[in-house]
């Protein structure tokens, strides 16, 4: 999830779902946002919607050179 499809853009935030576990909290990505060109407000793509309706959204952050994310299927 690299990339909107309908503009190109890298997203702004990303999704998380956190679940809270004896052994820890656990992070998943499903999804992102993108800012709106012309208003206020967020477009979000998710892959997945949590059974527990807890989103989490943070600012991506820089990945150390020579990293990728895994293409997408």
């Amino acid at each position: 999830m690299a990339k909107n499809a309908t503009n190109g853009k890298k997203p702004d935030l990303i999704a998380y779902n956190v679940r809270k576990t004896d052994a820890g909290e656990f992070w998943t990505r499903i999804g992102a946002a993108w800012k709106h060109t012309n208003t206020e407000g967020f477009n979000a793509e998710l892959a997945v919607f949590p059974l527990s309706g807890k989103i989490v959204f943070l600012p991506p952050k820089e990945k150390p050179a020579g990293t990728e994310e895994p293409a997408a299927e």
